[in-house]
């Protein structure tokens, strides 16, 4: 009942006198919105041109990616497509025929797009979605006025699978945050070599010993009374000598 309430609250302006006179079938008591009623022969494919001859289709976190509704209208009267809405829903489990719903495709307005009966459309559309990187099936449900009615076209499901944009090399975000680890690196290699390396590099200082310095003796000749030293004098120059002062 959620999406009739929806539905019903954004056609209102969309369709106008049509939609008004839906307003008649409210419940009073209830507070609810007319049921939609099922178009089952308006047939939908969902395209998403960037994909194109891809067997899963991909969409990007916080990217607006474009879509395609090729909408064919096999109702005997024209239908209005006012507004859009769907699901993204869990891979299907062993045994289960549908996953569990995931998230919601928030209900828009588009258009509004008149297709007359054996008419087709092309209904472009942008899509924004912010979900974990993994596989989905994509359910998308276009909503309209058909007959003076509030009418649900159901899309299919299509095989998406959701990513994280590529990181740029650019992005303010990835330079803070390496400016932020270089200054940490550099600070805390900084630390470390100051610490705990540098005092094993210098260079240890040796005690200087004071040396003893030998007493000096005195060089040159010791002189007798005589006044020279005889020692280097061969020994008959001597003996002449002394002969000489006795014959005196």
């Amino acid at each position: 009942m959620k999406l009739e309430r929806i539905a019903y609250g954004l056609l209102l302006p969309v369709f106008g006198l049509a939609a008004e006179s839906s307003e008649s079938n409210i419940d009073e008591n209830e507070g609810t919105a007319p049921s939609l009623i099922n178009l089952e022969n308006v047939l939908v494919s969902t395209v998403f041109p960037e994909s194109e001859g891809r067997d899963v289709s991909v969409l990007t976190n916080g990217v607006e990616t474009p879509v395609e509704f090729l909408v064919e209208n096999k109702e005997p009267q024209t239908v209005t497509i006012g507004a859009m809405g769907g699901g993204f829903y869990e891979k299907p489990k062993k045994k289960e025929t549908q996953g569990k719903l995931y998230a919601n495709l928030t209900t828009t307005q588009i258009g509004p797009y008149t297709v007359k009966s054996g008419e087709k459309f092309n209904i472009k559309h942008k899509l924004s979605v912010t979900l974990p990187p993994t596989d989905f099936d994509l359910n998308v449900v276009l909503l309209g006025d058909y007959d003076k009615q509030i009418g649900s076209i159901d899309a299919g499901k299509v095989a998406v699978t959701v990513e994280d944009p590529p990181i740029s090399a650019l992005d303010p975000k990835l330079i803070l945050v390496q400016v932020i680890l270089a200054l940490t690196t550099i600070s805390l290699g900084y630390f470390l070599s100051t610490t705990f390396l540098l005092p094993y590099l210098e260079p240890k200082k040796k005690a200087k010993k004071e040396s003893k310095k030998p007493d000096s003796k005195p060089s040159g000749v010791q002189p007798n009374e005589k006044g020279y030293d005889e020692s280097w004098i061969p020994e008959t120059h001597l003996k002449k000598t002394s002969a000489d002062k006795k014959k005196k």
